[in-house]
């Protein structure tokens, strides 16, 4: 999670696509102190977030989810390129 080892260009564009991964066990809350920079991130690289949830963890986390939300759904909208 350490910003100096990531590699931005990666990321950037190849075919006018996108190219990110995830891995479908790296939850958004996977590392509670970076859930924060992890949010951000799929904000900036319009990436789905990912969570594991049963009851407790939905009932922890709810409130942050759906705020999220809100801010990626209108953010992912707008930026949609088809």
């Amino acid at each position: 999670m350490n910003p100096q080892y990531d590699i931005p260009l990666f990321k950037l564009v190849y075919n006018d696509s996108v190219i990110i991964s995830t891995h479908w066990n790296w939850s958004t809350f996977k590392i509670h102190e970076k859930t924060q920079d992890r949010m951000i991130l799929e904000v900036l690289y319009n990436v789905s977030p990912l969570y594991h949830l049963d009851d407790e963890q939905w009932n922890e986390y709810k409130e942050d989810i759906t705020a999220h939300n809100k801010i990626w759904s209108t953010f992912s909208k707008q930026f949609n390129i088809k």
